[in-house]
């Protein structure tokens, strides 16, 4: 079969801020036009091992969910926001600099041409500043789009039981008016949610801002966490990165005058503290386009 890591040509590296990950954009050699996104994780690291493994399950079974709705012959692809998952092999030697030995695990995905959501950073994979660009494009109706996209790959994800429990602004990319939702480190399927309630497992993750108050107070995960980020995203896409929060660190919504009262009132139903009546992704999209469609006239 051949050395995998041979089929593929380093282009470039990307920006990544964990320690003993890198990402690269590479080529096929065989076909030099096609380009794709490689995730390698310094697997010595025991932390960054156990979350890499999950991290390839869980994108294995959303690429078992999407080759049998193909098979089904579904023409559209209800998976267009969740990044594609290619392949996945072993290294001894640095992609980028063979001359770095260690034990390396490479995943293969689709190479997404977006910018990182990402509001608070100068952070660009095509050269042009986030803040530039969230200054430029944050009309209401822009807002209205990223938001369907997150739902939309958040209502495929939670349909095969699968919760994404770390969405936040660099685990979103945005290729033209196109969302592709990334990075599955923290993901974990309903099974493994109920085996770490069984095991007391009381560990919080992500970045503590996005992070809902079930998962925060009561480590509970649920699709309704993801829903909490998304709203949590939008909000801090609607107010440039500048979200404020009361003294029992509840955010505060209040939305710039140039945004609608709807906007408004659907973040605050998707960051309702009580999880049992936040909407679920396909409501929440449901709703989307009544108000864009009939209130707004947006689309």
């Amino acid at each position: 079969m051949g050395d995998p890591a041979a089929k593929y040509s380093v282009i470039r590296t990307l920006p990544h801020f964990t320690e003993g990950v890198s990402l690269f954009q590479v080529r096929l050699n065989q076909d030099p036009e096609k380009l794709f996104a490689i995730k390698q994780v310094d697997m010595t690291k025991s932390k960054l091992s156990r979350r890499v493994k999950r991290e390839i399950e869980i994108l294995k079974e959303i690429k078992v969910h999407r080759d049998m709705e193909e098979l089904e012959g579904n023409m559209d692809d209800p998976f267009e926001n969740i990044v594609e998952f290619i392949e996945t092999f072993d290294t001894s030697a640095d992609l980028a600099d063979p001359t770095l030995q260690g034990t390396f695990k490479n995943i293969v995905l689709e190479w997404v041409n977006g910018i990182v959501y990402q509001v608070l950073t100068l952070i660009s994979i095509k050269g042009v500043t986030l803040q530039k660009r969230c200054a430029e494009d944050t009309e209401e109706i822009v807002v209205w789009r990223v938001l369907r996209g997150i739902l939309k790959g958040l209502s495929r994800l939670h349909k095969h039981h699968i919760f994404h429990l770390d969405l936040h602004s660099f685990n979103i990319l945005i290729q033209d008016d196109n969302i592709k939702i990334i990075d599955f480190d923290h993901s974990k399927t309903y099974i493994m949610v109920l085996l770490q309630e069984q095991n007391k497992d009381q560990s919080i993750f992500g970045i503590p801002n996005f992070v809902a108050p079930e998962a925060a107070c009561e480590q509970k995960y649920l699709p309704a966490s993801d829903i909490w980020a998304a709203g949590m995203n939008t909000l801090y896409l609607c107010t440039h990165g500048k979200v404020s929060f009361d003294e029992r660190g509840d955010p505060e919504i209040q939305l710039p005058n140039k945004y609608s009262h709807h906007l408004e009132l659907f973040i605050k139903d998707m960051l309702n503290k009580d999880y049992t009546k936040r909407p679920n992704a396909a409501q929440l999209i449901s709703k989307l386009t009544k108000i864009c469609e009939n209130e707004l006239g947006l689309w």
